[in-house]
């Protein structure tokens, strides 16, 4: 069997997926030709060898180790090649537009049985009345406790939307997201609006698509990413969500960001935010309701007797 020659084929699919090997083409006694293909490339060369165009003409054989393509006339095997090469990375292309977001909680608390929130369960308002019966449970970040501290409490959420490119064949899948979005970059539009908003890219250094090695891996593998289809109502709610937070950072750093002005607030007792009242006041009014409401069982209970 004697070599003709050594060529290396390569083609590339719409996915961006890649087939690229090489092989000798040797010729034996009879005329017969042969090429060694990858063993991924089998299926297909084996189902095209039933189209009418290749049948009798191009044969699909193992040998010990190699799969190989067979043939009378070495332009036809190489086209033939060619052609299982596109036929293998073939896919079907699905384009739909989805917003990427993600949140973190960097709170802990306990909530009370009325809703009410404490720094912990010890000054849960229950506990005063009832030591053994802890009606409390812990709120925020389950995460963060006494062994995994934060270096501050804090909230913080991140959205943009993608265009979202599913790449399907047979027996597997692989997706993309890409920032590039239909329309001009100017428009003024809900989508474009909260792509305006300079943050990190929600999928931190981008999002390494997998191989067509598994079937339906259609998430991002960043830990904490969720995904929603795409609508002017889901964007407009991130948009004004994530100016809220703006404008709470300004009022946070008009005070606290300024010790002078700082002073002036606690001084004049003033409420940066909802609810944010003294502790030692929330306490106190949380210690006398539950007094008040254990007084008032002890009453009940003793008029019954």
């Amino acid at each position: 069997m004697a070599t003709v020659k050594t060529r290396e084929f390569k083609h590339t699919g719409k996915s961006g997926e890649t087939i690229q090997f090489k092989s000798p083409i040797t010729v034996d006694a009879q005329g017969e030709f042969t090429i060694n293909i990858p063993a991924e490339l089998a299926p297909t060369a084996r189902a095209l060898t039933t189209q009418p165009v290749w049948k009798g003409h191009v044969e699909v054989t193992q040998a010990r180790v190699n799969w190989r393509i067979q043939g009378g006339v070495l332009s036809t095997i190489e086209r033939f090649v060619e052609e299982a090469m596109k036929e293998h990375l073939a896919v079907e292309v699905k384009q739909e537009l989805v917003i990427l977001y993600r949140y973190e909680n960097n709170t802990t608390f306990a909530r009370a049985a009325d809703g009410s929130i404490h720094p912990n369960g010890h000054f849960a308002a229950e506990k005063l009345e009832d030591d053994a019966r802890r009606s409390w449970e812990w709120g925020g970040n389950r995460n963060i406790h006494s062994n995994n501290r934060p270096r501050f409490f804090g909230v913080g959420v991140v959205a943009r939307a993608y265009l979202k490119l599913t790449y399907t064949r047979p027996g597997s899948s692989k997706v993309e997201y890409k920032r590039d979005l239909p329309g001009s970059h100017w428009d003024l539009n809900s989508m474009r609006r909260l792509n305006s908003y300079i943050v990190q890219d929600p999928l931190l250094h981008g999002y390494e698509t997998d191989h067509f090695l598994t079937v339906g891996r259609d998430k991002p593998s960043s830990e904490g990413v969720q995904e929603m289809p795409y609508s002017d109502a889901a964007a407009d709610f991130f948009s004004g969500l994530m100016l809220a937070m703006c404008r709470l950072g300004d009022q946070l750093d008009a005070f606290v960001g300024n010790k002078d002005n700082l002073l002036i607030a606690i001084k004049n007792g003033a409420h940066l935010l909802p609810g944010a009242g003294s502790a030692s006041a929330t306490d106190q009014q949380d210690t006398h309701g539950s007094q008040e409401e254990t007084s008032s069982r002890r009453h009940n209970s003793d008029s019954k007797v």
